[in-house]
C-alpha cells in the first residue's frame, strides 16, 4: 500500500479591526475602513492566502463585537467574489476581548 501526503502552504494575511473602525452601536464600517478593505484584496489578489481576521474587542466579546467580526467577513467575502475570487479565500474570524482598567 502506497500513501500519497500532499502538503501546500498558503500565506497567512493578518486584518486587525478594532471598533473604533465602525460608526458607533452599528456594524456599518467608517469610509476609510471601506478603502482599506479594497487595498486587502489587492494583496490577497497576489497569491492564495488565509485570510487571519480579529476582531479586538474593548469591553469584551459581546453580540455587537462578534456582529462586527461577521460583518467584515461577509463583506470581504462579498468584494472579494465580486473584484477577484480567482481561489477560493478562507477566512478564519475571531473575537479577542478584554477586560476594562478599571476591572481587575
Amino acid at each position: 500500500t502506497k500513501m500519497n501526503f500532499g502538503a501546500s502552504t498558503t500565506r497567512a494575511v493578518k486584518f486587525d479591526v478594532t471598533g473604533e473602525a465602525f460608526a458607533p452601536d452599528s456594524v456599518e464600517l467608517k469610509p476609510q475602513w471601506l478603502n482599506a478593505i479594497d487595498q486587502l484584496i489587492t494583496v490577497l489578489e497576489q497569491e492564495d492566502s488565509t485570510l487571519k481576521l480579529t476582531y479586538f474587542a474593548k469591553n469584551g466579546a459581546s453580540k455587537l463585537a462578534t456582529d462586527r467580526a461577521a460583518a467584515v467577513s461577509n463583506l470581504i467575502t462579498k468584494k472579494w467574489v465580486s473584484k477577484s475570487g480567482h481561489y477560493l479565500l478562507p477566512i478564519e474570524t475571531r473575537v479577542i476581548g478584554s477586560k476594562s482598567a478599571s476591572n481587575p
